[in-house]
């Protein structure tokens, strides 16, 4: 005999095929959409960074930035986490450090996961490398004590690199803020060229690369120098002593470079203005001091010739880029710096924004079609009124819909072209005939006539408005370019007589300037 029907509730169900598809292609275009994100000439840029940030290495031990640059990516931009994370770690697995390797992608796993819990609760650039330099000296100590047999000296070196890398969080930050900036901005504001410069030697840090017998890292970093030293003895110096610490940290043992790049930079800037044999005399002037150190000849030769390398990358760079660092990044002389030079530049920015504002002001509002406007409220017209009414299904079938729309469009047509006449008696003969409602329709015809009228008025108000708005602010940008012109020719003169005159006038309005000039 067959037992009793049964259901077992906790049986799994077949998944519809639409259902299936649907995931399948909602997944195919989150991979499309993180294909497009990852492909993108910026994300490149920081895949490339971010390998050679894994490379580089303080003492040899010590691999702090590419803690931090991930720490800056998990902050701006998470969408490459992923790529960065591995191009992070492959860097760091090109180095002969296996034994950090290990406790360096624990604590990047793990880091990629508290970031976004704790800084949703939190922000700022500060608190990110607090968390960052933390969270890598407790996790690596914890791995440490758990796989290894350390000594305090291990101890040490992770504090230490956990120290540096929550130090370069804020400025990895400023870089990557820089990146955003357009063209006319690049390199303006101190704080964004201080963390571009401190990216650039990290990355230089971590070109440890040789071919032949020149090593990449090194050549690079003496050209940077030559570069700097376009802005001066003050940039060489500053731009040479950065740069020597690229090698003296990566050994320990070579930290005289520092001032013999710097004291290489200070006198090519020094004879910056005979142009680029100046820069190449300058620095090499600089580079024989390196043989009152060593007195070995080889390692001298070696020295040079990595410089001279440098040299040749000088003269072959093009002289457009140079001229665009001298007048960009190193602006020279007293013009650029003077008064008047800031005042060009502020006048021409101020005309140009109130020339653009006058241009967005003057087209005005478009007008809206009024037989568009009238169309959609007979639609909410017929809904409201003519719903419920027992003639409905005979004026609104399919063969009347449209006579009866002609028929409330000629009435609203002749309300609008009339006075303040009475609705009724400019209804039409055939609706009057047969419509029961005609008073609930003339009612709603003279409202809907009535918000028609003042919604033209209006817009025809705002578009005199913006119009005279538009000639207020292309007079005020046609004055201030006058003004900047009386200003340069010298034709400008003080008005002593105005001054009073407005000292008085505000001094009446509690306004009390401490200083009043008009020319």
């Amino acid at each position: 005999m067959q037992g009793p029907f049964q259901i077992y509730p906790y049986r799994r169900e077949n998944v519809p095929k639409n259902d299936r598809i649907i995931n399948r292609r909602q997944l195919f275009q989150r991979v499309l959409w993180f294909g497009r994100q990852w492909s993108r000439p910026k994300a490149i840029a920081f895949i490339c960074i971010a390998f050679l940030l894994g490379r580089a290495l303080l003492a040899q031990q010590l691999a702090p930035f590419g803690l931090a640059f991930l720490a800056a990516v998990l902050s701006r931009h998470r969408e490459l986490v992923v790529p960065v994370l591995i191009s992070v770690l492959v860097g760091e697995a090109t180095r002969e450090t296996i034994e950090v390797f290990w406790p360096n992608f624990f604590t990047y796993l793990t880091l990629i996961v508290a970031v976004p819990l704790i800084m949703d609760k939190t922000e700022g650039s500060v608190q990110l490398g607090v968390l960052t330099g933390a969270w890598a000296l407790g996790i690596k100590a914890g791995f440490m004590t758990v796989v290894y047999q350390p000594v305090a000296f291990d101890y040490l070196l992770v504090a230490i690199e956990a120290v540096i890398a929550g130090a370069l969080v804020p400025p990895m930050l400023l870089a990557m803020r820089a990146f955003k900036q357009p063209a006319r901005d690049w390199g303006r504001f101190q704080e964004e060229t201080g963390s571009l410069l401190v990216l650039v030697l990290a990355v230089v840090l971590g070109l440890d690369y040789s071919v032949g017998d020149y090593h990449i890292g090194v050549v690079l970093s003496k050209y940077l120098v030559l570069l700097a030293s376009l802005g001066g003895a003050g940039w060489g110096a500053a731009f040479g002593a950065a740069c020597g610490l690229v090698p003296g940290l990566a050994n320990f043992n070579g930290l005289v470079l520092a001032g013999l790049y710097s004291v290489s930079g200070m006198l090519a800037g020094f004879l910056r203005n005979w142009g680029k044999p100046g820069l190449l005399l300058g620095f090499f002037c600089g580079n024989l001091l390196y043989g009152f150190y060593f007195t070995d000849e080889a390692v001298l030769m070696d020295f040079l010739s990595t410089s001279g390398l440098a040299g040749v990358l000088l003269v072959l760079t093009p002289r457009g880029v140079i001229a665009t660092l001298t007048e960009r990044w190193f602006k020279q002389g007293s013009e650029a710096n003077s008064l008047s030079c800031y005042m060009n530049d502020r006048f021409n920015r101020l005309i140009k924004l109130f020339d653009q504002l006058s241009s967005s002001y003057a087209p005005g509002i478009v007008a809206v079609d009024r037989e568009q406007t009238w169309d959609l409220w007979l639609r909410s017209l017929v809904n409201q009124v003519s719903r419920d009414c027992g003639f409905a299904r005979i004026c609104w079938d399919e063969k009347e819909v449209n006579q009866s729309y002609r028929q409330l469009r000629r009435w609203l047509k002749a309300l609008a072209a009339g006075g303040q006449e009475e609705p009724l008696t400019v209804m039409p003969a055939e609706l009057e005939k047969r419509c029961p409602r005609t008073e609930e329709l003339g009612a709603s015809l003279a409202y809907i006539n009535a918000i028609v009228k003042a919604n033209e008025k209006w817009q025809e108000r705002i578009n005199k408005e913006r119009k005279a708005v538009a000639a207020q602010l292309r007079g005020a940008a046609e004055a201030l370019a006058t003004v900047w012109q009386d200003w340069q020719s010298g034709s400008a003169t003080r008005q002593p007589h105005l001054e009073e005159t407005i000292q008085l006038g505000l001094e009446e309005l509690g306004i009390q300037p401490a200083k009043l000039e008009i020319w």
